[in-house]
Order: structure tokens, then sequence, then C-alpha cells
């Protein structure tokens, strides 16, 4: 399992909420804790999509689907949300979970495309 995030303070939020709910958990902030971060410890990895490229894991959570980076959202922006969010979501190789809060054009396109049963 891992939980993912496409940057900002979510990674530092869901630490500090997995440390008080006394959930077992490595924030893979910088380089020297992703080369210190062996994949058999007991702990949750907390990183960026971008830290997360090439590797795979049972569950994905994914925190704040919905964030394009910027202050102005373009179709360049949107663009780039939309790949990055993609690898994000293909890390995960049986359950992925998605959370995000923002009303912008991302999540319009996020609740369009939701699995319908």
């Amino acid at each position: 399992m891992a939980v993912l995030y496409p940057g900002g303070e979510a990674g530092h939020n869901m630490e500090q909420a997995l440390q008080q709910a006394a959930i077992p958990c490595i924030w893979l902030k910088d380089s020297k804790t992703r080369k210190d971060y062996r994949v058999d410890e007991d702990k949750i990895p907390i990183m960026t999509i971008h830290s997360s490229k090439g590797l795979e894991f049972s569950t994905v959570v994914l925190l704040d689907a919905s964030f394009i980076p910027g202050k102005e959202i373009d179709d360049a922006a949107l663009t780039a949300a939309m790949r990055l969010l993609y690898v994000g979501m293909t890390r995960a190789t049986e359950r992925l979970l998605l959370s995000f809060h923002r009303d912008n054009e991302l999540a319009k396109a996020l609740l369009a495309n939701q699995a319908k049963p």
C-alpha cells in the first residue's frame, strides 16, 4: 500500500494524521528518505506521484486528485495534471482510492468518468 499526492502540504498532513492514529508510515519527502526506504519495512510510504514513477503497490490512496498547480488553469495545466494523475492511478495493481475536494475542471472530468455498476 502507498499514499500518493501531487504536491503541496498533503504528504506532511497525511503523515501527521497517520502518526496520530498510530499507523506506521514514512514520508518519503526527500532523496535521503527515499534512498533509505526499504520496501520490506512495515510502514505505509507517503510520496509524491512523481516519486512513485516505476513503482507498483497493491493498493494506492491518491490524495488531492483534483490538484492543478499554478494560479491559472488553462488547457496545458489541465492536460499536465491529468497526465500526472494517470501516473498515480496506474501505480495501483488491485485497489485505488481517489480523494479530491476542489470544484474545477479536473474534478468534473473525474466525476463524469466514474465507474457505473
